[in-house]
């Protein structure tokens, strides 16, 4: 059974050097692991960091700073939260020699022996580098460093006293955890006098545990090679109770193994991913966080009674750490698929603004783009139908027809359909994809044969139709307006559809018209466009009039700039709304532009009105004049020729008033064509105006875009070696998508997810293909040959997912690393997540020799080569006794120690940080 999740220990943190200090700051940082913990009653985080660069010390100060705000703002005490962290210096170089040549005097108040013919392991002709950047991996500086702060200074003993304080305030037991990289020279090379201290002040009943970061290929020479090796070899005089054994027969019980337990792990793995040192270095700080506040919230006596540092391993010390934390992002997705359909909310009210653009309104009585188009196309066929006229070839039974010979002359319309469908069935592409993204949750697993499963399959046709429109145009003017004359009908009997599924089937029609709509503009335009073009060539062709001219200036007018504005906002109802919101200003100016040309058309337009309408009143004054004249007529007094001259004239006024009214009515039409034109750009401008309401939901609707696709990609992006994302198939995307849209989220709680969404054999498939990263070796930080009998591994899972064909899974894939019984050697711990979607495994390869890290040779091979002045710079451990160790091999070790001589040190990476 898992053991439940409850914190049975308070975890403090010591940080030494650039990668101790960064582990914390990146605890720090990380809310959603630090705040729970904080919030568990009776615990207290105490947390030291020392280095000698100031960098990382402000950074991690920083991060406290940033923490303890947060916890302000929760209401939760900052007193559950203590961070001493200091930058250590000397004031200057003689001091720091005077300190060295006299560190005899400061071993017997530690309660070592000193050191008999004692030889300072610093002198002055040493090159000390900027300690801005750290001690240059030169461990037996930072020793000298720390040893100056620590007995004369006095700032690390005060710190450590302080450090105690909060530790044992903790009413929940405290554990230590002491975090440095190998390779490096601060963190290293302060390392086993500061954890020595740290049990002198603690005493014996709280547990220290070491963590160590091996280093990486991305490592400078100095930290993956002489300086690590150094530390590596001094690590094993410690943690290795055979050779501790010896150092404290020889020199003391001061120099007993501090530490309960000792870990390192591996900086390859994260390098490994080919995204630089930095990179690597932010990763393993987070994995290192959330194997210590997540993967060790157990109970450690199990392990270190078969691992701890009290355990006579036989050279066998090393004991790698590997993580992988793995998230099944279901409340991810639920959080997603709201913000999704939040904005396809924002997308209806939009498709509104958009359908009045192109149609109309019946409320403002205008008709849009469409009726602008149908009324470019009536210029263009009266003036034909003018041309014909003035040569006597005008017949209206076939007039429809010629016009329509003219635009089909070739196949140029046609084709130009094609490729202009081409140009936006991307964009329709890409609306209908995340339009179907709850669209395909409808009727989903319903029964054949249901009104359901009738509507679902309605939709998967229409979208199918929609993405081969260019290739298939003709299928889909006609089938489409067949389904979407039975949807309404399904739809008024769909009992089984929640409103907010009735709703997207209304979305799919409402778009299906705008795609239609589109579909008809098009082919107007294009049609409208071609006879524009017949238009001028016919005329030109023809003799040059007066009146040709100015025919030809209207087609042109109307050729452009018109039909390309026209086509412009066409274009708009189906472009991604970044690119519309790009171009509205030029929208706006086009439709504007527009306005003034026919504002010019209606003055001119109203000056011939007010002409023809003079002349009328005119002609109907002559008209009285002679009708006066007429009745003044006496038959014996007037002769005949005077009646018949105004008879004549009275003729002629009626056909001059009959011409001039007919003129009147088209200069009135003219008038009012050119007003509806206006009025109809007028209604367009108003969606295009800064302040307008359709401008404010093309940017409401792109911010809640980019809400989404921000969402999405955190969703899947790669958070690096430690931790991973699985993917939630379609079909569980799909049923979480049909709860929310049924309005049933009480049934998105865990227990119904994981008994109605979850795809299992999917979930399981993906974490056995997990847990076989850890048959490489490469991900332990070991070679090939390393075989063991104590593997730990420990699997933190929600309730209800890990079982024992999993548990099968880590045996088999563990099997490679056993010495002999997998049953005896393989120990599976589970403990219960409070993480409801989060796996996490840690994995302890136990019991490896030094030489089976993968790390080892390349460091072996570095610190043979070293001079002998950097092999002594690169030692820190008993360097007051003349002791600088070279070989890891057990059987040297008492020679070694009771040799005598000049020694020096270094700094880390992989473990360390650059600024050390």
């Amino acid at each position: 059974m898992p053991e439940r999740l409850r914190r049975n220990f308070a975890p403090q943190f010591v940080g030494l050097g650039g990668t101790g200090s960064d582990v914390i700051a990146s605890l720090m940082r990380n809310k959603r692991l630090i705040l729970p913990l904080l919030s568990t009653d009776g615990v207290r985080m105490s947390c030291m960091a020392l280095d000698v660069a100031n960098a990382q010390i402000d950074n991690l100060q920083s991060a406290y700073d940033d923490l303890k705000k947060e916890l302000q703002d929760r209401n939760i005490s900052t007193e559950r939260v203590f961070l001493l962290a200091k930058s250590v210096k000397f004031p200057t170089p003689e001091v720091m020699f005077d300190f060295v040549r006299d560190y005899p005097t400061y071993t017997t108040r530690d309660g070592a022996a000193a050191p008999k013919e004692y030889e300072p392991w610093l002198s002055s002709v040493i090159e000390i580098p900027p300690l801005a950047g750290g001690v240059g991996r030169k461990r037996a500086l930072a020793k000298a460093i720390y040893g100056l702060n620590h007995h004369v200074l006095r700032l690390i003993s005060d710190g450590l006293t302080s450090f105690k304080e909060h530790v044992v305030s903790s009413t929940v037991q405290p554990i230590v955890f002491v975090i440095y990289g190998l390779g490096g020279g601060s963190g290293s090379g302060m390392a086993v006098d500061f954890v020595r201290h740290l049990r002198r002040s603690l005493g014996s009943g709280i547990p220290i545990i070491g963590l160590a970061v091996l280093p990486c290929q991305g490592d400078d020479p100095p930290a993956k090679g002489v300086s690590a090796f150094a530390s590596l070899l001094e690590s094993g005089m410690l943690a290795g109770k055979e050779a501790n054994m010896l150092v404290t027969k020889k020199f003391g019980a001061p120099f007993e193994n501090p530490f309960n337990g000792f870990f390192v792990m591996p900086l390859g793995p994260a390098y490994g991913q080919g995204k630089g040192l930095l990179y690597a270095q932010s990763i393993i700080d987070e994995a290192i966080t959330d194997i210590l506040l997540k993967c060790f919230n157990f109970d450690p006596a199990d392990l270190l009674a078969h691992i701890g540092t009290n355990v006579d391993l036989g050279g066998q010390w090393v004991h790698t750490l590997s993580t992988i934390s793995i998230s099944y992002p279901v409340q991810e997705q639920i959080d997603l698929t709201k913000v999704y359909l939040s904005r396809l909310d924002k997308m209806r009210e939009l498709k509104k603004e958009k359908k009045e653009i192109s149609g109309g309104s019946s409320i403002t009585e205008t008709g849009g783009v469409r009726k602008l188009l149908a009324a470019c196309r009536s210029e263009l066929s009266d003036i034909y139908r003018k041309w014909l006229i003035a040569r006597e070839r005008y017949e209206p039974a076939k007039f429809a027809e010629a016009v329509h010979t003219m635009v089909y002359e070739d196949r140029s319309v046609e084709t130009d359909f094609i490729v202009y469908l081409k140009g936006v069935s991307e964009s329709i592409r890409g609306h209908l994809d995340e339009l179907y993204l709850s669209v395909r949750a409808i009727g989903l697993d319903a029964p054949e044969g249901t009104l359901e499963a009738r509507i679902r399959k309605f939709l998967l046709e229409f979208y199918d139709l929609a993405i081969e429109v260019p290739q298939k145009p003709q299928v889909f003017e006609l089938r489409v307006p067949e389904i979407l004359a039975s949807l309404p009908e399904d739809l008024l009997t769909a009992h089984q559809l929640a409103p907010r599924q009735v709703q997207l089937v209304w979305d799919v029609m409402d778009y299906a018209n705008l795609i239609v709509d589109y579909i008809t503009a098009l082919r107007n335009y294009l049609e409208t466009r071609k006879l524009a073009d017949r238009l001028i060539r016919l005329l030109e062709a023809s003799e040059k009039t007066e009146a040709s001219e100015k025919m030809i200036a209207r087609i042109r007018r109307i050729s452009s700039p018109e039909l390309v504005v026209l086509f412009s906002f066409m274009s708009s109802m189906l472009c991604p709304l970044s690119t519309e919101l790009k171009n509205m200003d030029e929208y706006l100016t086009n439709c504007r532009r527009m306005k003034r040309l026919l504002v010019e058309e209606e003055r001119a337009a109203e000056t011939v009105e007010d002409a023809v309408s003079e002349q009328r009143l005119s002609a109907e004054s002559e008209k009285e004049r002679v009708e006066r004249e007429m009745q003044r007529i006496r038959p014996l007094f007037t002769s005949p020729g005077k009646k018949r001259l105004l008879e004549r004239k009275l003729s002629e006024v009626d056909q001059r008033l009959q011409i001039l009214s007919d003129e009147m009515d088209t200069a009135k039409t003219e008038v009012e064509r050119v007003k509806g034109k206006v009025r109809e750009y007028s209604g367009i401008e108003r969606k295009f105006e800064v302040n307008s309401e359709y401008r404010r939901l093309i940017v409401e609707t792109l911010d809640l875009t980019n809400r989404y696709r921000e969402k999405q990609t955190e969703l899947i992006k790669d958070r690096g070696f430690y931790d991973r994302t699985g993917e939630l198939t379609e079909h569980e995307r799909l049923k979480i998508m049909q709860r929310i849209l049924k309005g049933d989220e009480s049934a998105l709680n865990r227990e119904s997810i994981l008994r109605e969404i979850l795809d299992w054999d999917h979930l399981r498939r993906y974490l056995a293909s997990v847990v076989n990263m850890f048959r490489l070796p490469d991900t332990l930080g070991l070679t090939g040959d390393y075989r063991s009998d104590f593997l730990w591994f420990t699997v933190v899972t929600p309730p209800g997912i890990w079982n024992k064909d999993l548990e099968q899974d880590v045996t088999t894939a563990l099997s490679g690393y056993v010495k002999e019984d997998v049953s005896r050697t393989v120990y599976i711990r589970q403990v219960e997540s409070d993480d409801p979607w989060r796996v996490r495994f840690l994995l302890i390869a136990a019991k490896a020799m030094p030489r089976q890290l993968g790390a080892y040779r390349d460091m072996k091979q570095s610190y043979e080569a070293a001079t002998p002045g950097e092999r002594m710079m690169a030692h820190s451990f008993l360097l007051e006794y003349g002791v600088r160790l070279d070989d890891d091999d057990p059987a040297s070790l008492p020679e070694e120690l009771g040799l005598l001589g000049p020694v020096g040190g270094a700094r880390r990476s992989g473990g360390g940080r650059l600024s050390e």
